[in-house]
């Protein structure tokens, strides 16, 4: 998960078997959601107060395969 911290956008240098992205704030709110996730792909979180987040990486069986955290700012 690049960049980090991020301010208008984040990508996923991964690309294995990766369909989700989740976006949830520290008390586990679900924020965003992106779908049919490309590597090196630009996803838009300037919209996401300046703040720490996790982010949910979901392969193609919708199980989780990380969890990192990013900063906004």
């Amino acid at each position: 998960m690049y960049p980090n911290p991020a301010t208008n956008f984040i990508s996923i240098n991964k690309d294995e078997n990766v369909r989700d992205i989740a976006i949830f704030n520290l008390v586990g709110k679900k924020l965003k959601t992106f779908q049919n996730v490309e590597k090196d792909e630009h996803y838009d979180v300037s919209d996401l107060p300046v703040g720490m987040y996790l982010v949910q990486v979901i392969d193609t069986n919708k199980k989780i395969l990380t969890t990192q955290r990013i900063s906004k700012r």
